[in-house]
């Protein structure tokens, strides 16, 4: 076959309802986030927890978040806390079907997740 110098573009998502996306780099704690219609659910580090979220276009609001209130070691306390945060400062997203992009209301990207769901 010929190389036709045709490069594609991965389709962005319209809806988030139905998937999980996790950190780039997996590993400990465990953190991830799953979309439902108008409601996320996920774990912390430490931590489940669930919230409300908007999705219109490239704007996306998550949160307020609320937790669970188990103790853990420190070190993934700090973790969880940075997760919360950084998922209630996001107010802009791309997403494709596979990466999900966060970025801050000053359009800095704060998180790059993969999906977790994706066979």
């Amino acid at each position: 076959m010929a190389n036709t110098g045709i490069i594609l573009a991965a389709a962005a998502l319209t809806s988030l309802a139905g998937t999980e996306w996790g950190p780039e780099a997996a590993g400990k704690p465990e953190q991830y986030i799953q979309f439902k219609e108008s409601d996320v659910a996920g774990q912390g580090g430490c931590n489940r927890f669930g919230g409300r979220y908007t999705f219109d276009g490239n704007a996306i609001k998550i949160g307020p978040l609320a937790s669970t209130r188990m103790a853990c070691e420190p070190e993934v306390m700090d973790a969880e806390q940075a997760w919360f945060q950084m998922l209630e400062r996001a107010g802009a997203a791309e997403a494709t079907p596979t990466t999900l992009v966060l970025k801050d209301g000053n359009g800095t990207v704060i998180a790059t997740l993969r999906r977790r769901d994706w066979d």
